[in-house]
């Protein structure tokens, strides 16, 4: 009930992000699926996480993907939790060592009918503009759960 998501993401320069998303998904014995999504957003320049019918949710933490420095490793942990009922609490996220307490706690239980007892991660980029690339990698991924 307890999860930490953890990696290294490395932004190369010229890269163009609006959106650095790292998200979690577990299926309970229940049969329902549970949304960690946790993004970085270049619209409201904040961490944002995934509430009440799939919409993201602004946290009170500033978040700025394009001002992360480039051509360099940048350590990602985020702090989260469920209870019985599917409610999630994002606690925090730490950004190269500096922690940002998010503390909110959302509804994240929905009917997707996908395979019981499975943890998925999903890493999304959103870009900025219509056109343009991006080069960025994810390395030591890891989930820890309790």
């Amino acid at each position: 009930m307890n999860f930490v998501y953890d990696g290294w993401v490395w932004i190369e320069a010229g890269s163009n992000i609006a959106n650095l998303e790292l998200d979690s998904n577990q299926v309970t014995e229940n049969g329902q699926t549970v949304i960690y999504g946790f993004q970085c957003s270049g619209d409201s320049q904040t961490w944002e996480y995934s509430g009440a019918g799939g919409h993201w949710v602004s946290s009170s933490q500033p978040c700025i993907v394009s001002n992360w420095q480039t051509n360099a490793w940048h350590h990602v942990q985020i702090s989260y939790s469920r209870d019985d009922s599917g409610n999630v609490t994002y606690h925090s996220v730490w950004l190269d060592g500096n922690e940002q307490v998010i503390d909110a706690t959302v509804p994240s239980s929905f009917a997707l009918r996908w395979q019981v007892g499975v943890v998925q991660t999903q890493f999304q980029l959103d870009g900025l503009g219509a056109s343009g690339g991006s080069t960025v990698y994810l390395d030591n991924l890891t989930i820890y759960r309790w």
